[in-house]
């Protein structure tokens, strides 16, 4: 390793750094933590040993690990201690200055047609021809090449990276803390915002495809109605969806929950960690969130205990906020927050610890992470719907890093008057997407859908899951159908169970067929008739 021995202190990144360099083997076993997030083995590197290898002495590892155990949980139910010294918020290495990275830019083959093809250099067009009006366009300040091109309303100057720069790229935007491991598209849309270079979408694919901790923890490859979206939404926080997600396995700091907020209108989401699902952890949250961002008119929940306690409905009335409820055991109605469990829990597979007992501390960054790639339901990142602007990120500073400047500076009436123009231009492209988006979705779900109806009346069974699991379940009835609510909901009477009449959606519902019954004859050794039923699909 070429790195100094470092005798009788704590150094945190020895590990990763043995790791990086083939020293230390990596156990293809799980722990019983790593089984409960549903992890799967990962491949085990080989030893490489050297004979001038080395060894660079820390702290005792198990000494280490009892004090990241023995850590005292902080006093309030959603806080989380953030360690600035922990590994994962180290920016990777930004692979040299900006001199070595304007030298490999100009020697780099894949990029010299970019070079041949600039039309402006610093502000200067070529030739004194008029500036380029058209998109893409190529130019050149400070000696670096940009590619000059348009996305969506933004003109954005995409900085060319060679060859030798392009992993580092594509590590910060993915596999960094900060990049949380999104999907192809998310990755991409990241990238192009600042970086570019020929064969850019193929390379990002490739790179995510590879991705070793995605590989390991891809998620699952089911009679349904057709899809009914809710309204379109186009206030900030005017309608927020809200979801428990757990028990999780218990972090060092004591946390078991997640609460999931999430805007319809902008998807800006949140996710505070908790101790337990109790309502008053719930309200308190809930009034932070208001003290921030203004109370919201509608709350949809699904029908889970916390929600529907006396407390949520005193601080509903309190605020004058309205709640709306999902169907029971059917939670593709609030598909918007179940999509973006699904994703966070895949998120938080892929940077935990072995022990699982890091995952609170995981979640600003993953939120970050979500917060600033553009949705594709909306054509901006929740960041910008929210602030009006683009956030900082892990690119933008290796970026600013190659290209050796600072961050400009605007003053506060130049922000406040950009950041409503900018509301103003991307609201109605916002709703246009949302509208093509929601459009698409019908029409992808509703092609495998059936219409089905029932009556009052009726008699169905119901789709319950089991009192031992709820990931197991089991059709209970006969009950009745007392009557239909909207387009896909009916209140069925239940006897025997509380509460004793209850809305399910359709798709949790089917027919219950009676079984007929035939009165046939045969003689008997009396010569008188009997009675006899039987099934009508006997002969």
């Amino acid at each position: 390793m070429p790195y100094d021995v470092i005798l009788g202190r704590y150094f945190p990144n020895f590990a990763k750094l043995g790791q990086k360099n083939g020293i230390f083997e990596k156990p293809t076993t799980l722990t019983k933590q790593e089984e409960a997030w549903g992890l799967q083995p990962r491949p085990r590197k080989e030893v490489s040993q050297g004979p001038t290898s080395q060894v660079l002495v820390g702290e005792d590892e198990d000494e280490v690990a009892n004090l990241v155990d023995n850590e005292q949980p902080s006093t309030s139910g959603a806080g989380v201690d953030l360690n600035p010294e922990d590994d994962y918020l180290e920016p990777a290495d930004l692979a040299g200055s900006m001199t070595n990275f304007g030298t490999a830019q100009h020697q780099d083959p894949t990029l010299q047609q970019a070079r041949a093809d600039v039309q402006v250099i610093d502000g200067t067009p070529i030739n004194d021809r008029m500036m380029p009006n058209s998109f893409p366009h190529f130019i050149m300040k400070n000696g670096l090449v940009y590619r000059v091109s348009k996305i969506g309303v933004d003109v954005v100057e995409q900085l060319l990276v060679p060859t030798r720069y392009r992993k580092t790229v594509l590590d910060l935007a993915h596999g960094h803390i900060l990049g949380g491991h999104l999907g192809i598209d998310k990755t991409r849309d990241r990238i192009v915002r600042r970086f570019y270079w020929p064969g850019i979408q193929a390379e990002v694919a490739r790179h995510c495809g590879e991705c070793p901790e995605c590989q390991v923890t891809a998620p699952r490859p089911a009679f349904r109605s057709p899809l009914v979206p809710l309204p379109i939404i186009e206030t900030p926080f005017e309608r927020i969806a809200m979801d428990i997600v757990g028990p999780l396995p218990k972090s060092a700091r004591g946390h078991q929950y997640i609460l999931v907020i999430l805007d319809y209108a902008t998807r800006y989401p949140e996710a505070i960690p908790l101790r337990t699902m109790a309502s008053k952890n719930i309200a308190k949250e809930l009034v932070l969130l208001f003290t921030r961002v203004g109370v919201p008119k509608e709350i949809l929940t699904d029908q889970g205990t916390p929600f529907m306690s006396r407390l949520m409905a005193d601080l509903c009335e309190l605020w004058q906020v309205k709640q709306l409820r999902t169907s029971v055991y059917h939670p593709q109605t609030d598909g918007l927050v179940e999509r973006f469990n699904r994703t966070l829990k895949s998120m938080l597979r892929k940077v935990i610890d072995k022990d699982g007992k890091n995952w609170d501390c995981m979640l600003p960054y993953l939120m970050f992470a979500i917060r600033e790639v553009p949705q594709a339901s909306l054509g901006f990142s929740p960041f910008e719907l929210v602030y009006g602007r683009h956030p900082r990120g892990i690119l933008d500073i290796a970026r600013e890093t190659w290209e050796h400047q600072s961050t400009p500076y605007t003053s506060v009436i130049e922000h406040v008057t950009a950041m409503q123009n900018r509301i103003a231009t991307v609201m109605p492209i916002v709703r246009e997407h949302m509208r093509q988006a929601q459009e698409h979705q019908r029409h992808t779900y509703n092609r495998q859908a059936t219409l089905r109806e029932f009556q009052p009346g009726d008699k169905v069974l119901v789709l319950i899951p089991t009192v031992e699991c709820k990931l197991l379940a089991t059709w209970k009835g006969p009950y009745e159908v007392l009557e239909r609510i909207g387009e896909v909901n009916y209140r069925i009477r239940q006897p025997g169970r509380r509460p004793q009449e209850q809305i399910y959606h359709i798709n949790l519902l089917k027919a219950w067929r009676e079984r007929e019954t035939l009165m046939v004859t045969y003689p008997t050794h009396t010569q008188e008739t009997a009675e006899v039923n039987i099934s009508p699909t006997l002969s």
